[in-house]
């Protein structure tokens, strides 16, 4: 996923993912497989997981394009403080709906 354009000077970028046609920016990286200047592996960086950024060594320069692959964490909360439970066996309950928020 491109997350970026060098411009010469900046060397810290928040990184995007591109879920259903949707840019959002990262919070939460799991892991990095690659990050690409231009098309081209580099390991010149420094990840911050919480932040969901990365700091190059150098900054890229005007006009490469910064492009990522790899997982995070989508953080989310339940969109309630209640559920509506039924015990459908010893020991088992079951929710018909649980919803979710993302936090952001």
């Amino acid at each position: 996923v491109q997350f970026g354009t060098g411009g010469g000077t900046t060397t810290t970028f928040q990184l995007y993912s591109n879920a259903n046609g949707i840019n959002e920016p990262v919070k939460g990286i799991n892991a990095i497989t690659q990050v690409t200047k231009a098309g081209t592996p580099t390991s010149a960086y420094t990840p911050n997981a919480t932040a969901g950024t990365i700091t190059f060594t150098t900054a890229p320069t005007a006009g490469q394009a910064l492009a990522w692959t790899g997982t995070y964490y989508k953080r989310c909360r339940f969109d309630g403080d209640e559920f509506n439970l039924s015990k459908f066996m010893s020991g088992f309950w079951e929710a018909k709906s649980v919803k979710f928020q993302t936090v952001k």
